[in-house]
């Protein structure tokens, strides 16, 4: 079997899998622009954290930093695979379970970042100050001008 045979099969059997599970997600900053992906779970089964493995092709604009909505759920992309072929890539996204608000001098508006907050030592609720003696605190979301 050389090479050309095996990309053609898992060319087919990606295309499959999309045509069968295709989600088209909205991207949180522009509700116009869309992702065409599918989701695997660990264990096929919901993560305590938050987190999906996603599968798009490779011409797909996702990156680190891509914030989508999925259900009325906001989620950032936190990794992003090597070539698992020369298909698709596969990428962690992890739930965003807070925000903050920023203004933007070039809008002239407030904005809604939102964001995962990560850490087992400390708890951070809406519209509170961060105030930290000790420990640490890890936020992702969105590499933008708001972030």
């Amino acid at each position: 079997m050389n090479y050309s045979n095996i990309k053609n099969f898992n060319q087919r059997q990606f295309n499959a899998t999309m045509k069968r599970e295709r989600i088209t997600v909205n991207d949180y900053y522009d509700s116009t622009k869309t992702y065409d992906v599918f989701f695997r779970m660990n264990k096929r089964g919901s993560n305590p954290n938050g987190k999906v493995r996603i599968y798009f092709s490779q011409n797909t604009p996702i990156d680190i930093g891509t914030m989508f909505v999925l259900k009325d759920d906001t989620y950032v992309v936190t990794s992003r695979d090597d070539d698992e072929s020369d298909i698709f890539y596969t990428s962690m996204a992890v739930k965003c379970d807070t925000s903050f608000t920023v203004y933007s001098d070039t809008e002239h508006r407030y904005v809604t970042v939102p964001c995962a907050v990560k850490t087992d030592e400390y708890t951070l609720t809406n519209n509170n100050i961060i105030s930290m003696v000790s420990g640490s605190v890890t936020v992702y979301t969105g590499d933008n001008s708001y972030s």
